[in-house]
């Protein structure tokens, strides 16, 4: 066997340096997994070998996962059985009917080899679920495991890492370094390193200002992003997967508030306490946390801070750039302008117009431009002098919107939408293109639309298959994972990007 991956490999996906007997066990297992890959031709399918490479060492780091009872996987197929009813999209039927949370699992594999395809190749596509070579190299990885399941041995350096070390409130940055640790590097998590470097390779930052806008990039990274699979951020996962040992439940005591502005009300020796000016209360913040050591500009009322915040314990952490402004006027017009906007006041002030004209729970569909200045009018739209429609020669429009994303135009879908009030409904036509609303292609509709899309039926035809797979198992297995596929291509989340139902 020709052996493409190293130790050194495979502690790239663990928080140590150094490798023990343990390690060089699951190196041996990744090449194993590796070679038949080769041998089914998958790794033929990436455009960049490491990417093949790095998915070896992956199923061999879930693999470990479940053996030494970490409980990562377990995390996500709980919260996948929680949201979607099936403890793992698509592939669950390949366990012959039966699934085991504490075991190995051949519909694990499968989504595995899928998820690090489908990411691999993130910018182009969106990819079915069951393409050539899944089955195959999935039943030949899985051989493997099965073989090895009663012999392996358990990772007790990482499930201490994980699962049993010491934890306190006053030690935040340890956290944080495991945090960093799982964003960026363990099996779980693809793709977020070369997502943040493609961001900070982005972005044209003078050499003075390099490192702290390094910095508060790769903490938003950490705290924010909804790369992770179910679109939760990996502080988000780490609370779920620290709820299976008692030792980390401090880990579950979290909150997050980004880029939002401060005053300091009063300080004493440990601890400072400052006002949200978006959400009107009071954060008790942990002095060790800011790089000050005199807050007399702040406590003054003559200063106001802009930074991120970290709930972890009993007290709030800075946490990543901290800027000072001048609490002049233009300051208070710049905070109350982005206050309305977190509060979503111009889009509500836009739906209650369209809700009055009887568009409250559903969508408009509108022959052509006339037709959307005439219900514009009669919403009580002051239409400017002059103005046109994005397309002004667009047919068949729809307009939909929700009180927080307000009111959005979109063109040259409207036969994709199964509705009883849409004239323009084609169910041949809608086979090519109602799965761009799954996967975001040309940012269609707001994700708030599309889940109010599926929970209608009203994109029957979405079909994420091509046709090469036999039409009505394409559209029974999209459908049946649609808000599934909806949150992982648009990286949405029902619990946090709906609008109140009160609003409606």
């Amino acid at each position: 066997m020709r052996k493409a991956l190293f130790t050194k490999d495979w502690l790239k996906l663990h928080p140590y340096k150094t490798a023990d007997d343990v390690d060089q066990y699951y190196t041996q297992l990744a090449n194993k997994i590796y070679q038949e890959q080769e041998e089914t031709c998958f790794n033929e399918l990436f455009d960049d070998e490491e990417d093949a490479k790095h998915l070896a060492l992956c199923i061999a780091a879930y693999f470990e996962d479940v053996i030494s009872g970490i409980g990562i996987w377990r995390a996500f197929t709980t919260e996948c059985q929680k949201r979607y009813g099936v403890f793992v999209p698509f592939y669950t039927e390949y366990d012959k009917g039966t699934y085991y949370q504490d075991e190995i699992n051949m519909s694990d594999i499968m989504f595995l080899l899928w998820h690090h395809f489908q990411q691999s190749i993130y910018k182009k596509e969106a990819l079915p679920p069951l393409f050539g070579g899944i089955m195959l190299t999935a039943t030949r990885a899985y051989k493997i495991l099965e073989t090895e399941y009663e012999t392996a041995p358990e990772n007790e350096r990482l499930y201490e890492y994980l699962c049993t070390s010491e934890t306190d409130e006053n030690h935040f940055y340890d956290y944080r370094n495991i945090l960093e640790w799982f964003h960026f590097s363990c099996y779980f998590n693809v793709g977020n390193k070369k997502r943040f470097e493609e961001e900070i390779n982005k972005k044209a930052i003078l050499d003075e200002q390099a490192n702290i806008m390094l910095y508060s990039t790769r903490i938003e990274s950490l705290m924010n992003s909804r790369y992770n699979l179910l679109a939760l951020s990996s502080a988000e996962w780490l609370a779920k997967i620290s709820e299976q040992h008692p030792a980390h439940k401090l880990w579950t005591d979290i909150d997050y508030r980004g880029s939002v502005f401060f005053t300091v009300t009063k300080e004493d020796e440990q601890f400072i306490y400052v006002k949200d000016l978006f959400q009107d209360d009071t954060l008790k913040v942990n002095k060790n946390s800011i790089q000050l050591d005199d807050f007399g500009e702040f406590l003054n009322g003559n200063s106001v801070m802009v930074t991120n915040m970290f709930k972890f314990g009993n007290a709030w952490w800075q946490n990543g750039a901290l800027l000072s402004y001048p609490l002049d006027k233009k300051m208070k017009e710049v905070i109350d302008k982005e206050k309305d906007e977190k509060l979503h006041k111009q889009m509500l002030l836009d739906y209650e117009l369209v809700k009055k004209s009887g568009y409250a729970h559903k969508l408009a569909f509108l022959k052509d431009d006339n037709e959307l200045l005439a219900l514009y009018k009669k919403a009580g739209y002051k239409i400017a002098k002059g103005f046109t429609s994005p397309q002004p020669n667009a047919k068949a429009i729809i307009l939909s919107g929700s009180p927080y994303t307000g009111n959005q135009l979109t063109y040259e879908l409207a036969h994709c939408i199964c509705d009883k009030d849409n004239p323009f409904y084609d169910s041949i036509k809608a086979e090519k293109d109602a799965f761009d609303i799954i996967s975001g292609c040309g940012n269609a509709f707001p994700y708030e639309t599309v889940c109010h899309l599926i929970d209608h039926h009203m994109i029957p035809d979405a079909n994420v298959f091509g046709k090469s797979f036999p039409k009505d198992e394409g559209i029974r297995i999209t459908q049946e994972n649609l808000q599934f596929l909806a949150d992982y291509h648009l990286r949405g989340r029902r619990d946090k990007d709906l609008s109140p139902t009160e609003l409606w």
